[in-house]
């Protein structure tokens, strides 16, 4: 949660999110399939504390709520951190709500349909326009549009050259889904690109590909996506944010 919370302090108009389902039901905030990378796990770990390295290396989706809400994932980042703890996707979609920010909810895969229902369940109360929902499964795009038809719902494509990108673009079209999330870069995300979705009211959002950051998470990146018209910059380094220009952010959002 510490870092949503700087984000938005750091004027982001919002954040990106991982959900993923544990085997009790509840959505949790996990990038990975398990919790070894986020906790900072080292291997060594395994002679002393054998039961909680076992823990950490297992499939998010055989463990439940218990199991998470005591493992500690900030101190391997910073002692001040020490008292994070993976939070649950309730809790990410009322701080979106509370903070009138805006939440790109990335549903992970593989899943079930109780994943979808789940979700779609947790930000009932929550403003339409606060929460985003992103995938690479098209399927379950569909799915969570049937169930939520309200939101915005974005197909997260990685394409290698600007004639994959545009097939993408027609997939999202035909499928009626609400926009297009490509992996910046210059060869995929082109001026014609963005006027062909803009010209079918669809939305076009970026991202980066690493934390801490990338090649492609700067400020020539981000400039460049802003002159041609791209909506949304999903960045890692949001301290770098603050640098940019003024007029600079106006148009698109960075998330």
């Amino acid at each position: 949660m510490a870092a949503f919370h700087m984000a938005l302090n750091l004027g982001a108009d919002g954040f990106e999110c991982d959900i993923q389902e544990l085997a009790d039901g509840n959505l949790i905030i996990l990038h990975d399939t398990n919790l070894w990378r986020t906790s900072g796990a080292q291997w060594y770990w395994i002679f002393f504390w054998p039961l909680t390295t076992i823990r950490l290396l297992r499939s998010a989706q055989k463990l439940r709520l218990k199991d998470v809400l005591n493992v500690d994932v900030g101190s391997w980042f910073d002692k001040r951190f020490a008292k994070e703890r993976i939070p649950t996707f309730a809790q990410v979609a009322s701080l979106a709500k509370e903070a009138n920010s805006h939440c790109f909810a990335e549903l992970k895969t593989p899943c079930t349909s109780n994943l979808v229902h789940s979700a779609v369940q947790a930000v009932k109360n929550v403003p339409v326009n606060t929460i985003t929902w992103i995938s690479f499964d098209l399927d379950l795009l569909l799915q969570i549009k049937k169930l939520d038809s309200q939101r915005k719902v974005l197909y997260i494509v990685q394409v290698q050259n600007s004639e994959n990108a545009m097939k993408a673009a027609k997939t999202c079209i035909d499928a009626g889904l609400d926009g297009l999330d490509l992996n910046a870069e210059t060869y995929a995300v082109t001026p014609d690109l963005v006027k062909f979705l803009h010209d079918n009211n669809k939305l076009v959002a970026v991202w980066v590909y690493s934390a801490p950051a990338a090649d492609n998470d700067t400020e020539e990146m981000r400039k460049y996506m802003e002159d041609i018209g791209v909506d949304f910059f999903t960045s890692n380094l949001p301290p770098l944010l603050t640098e940019l220009p003024p007029d600079l952010g106006q148009e698109s959002n960075t998330i």
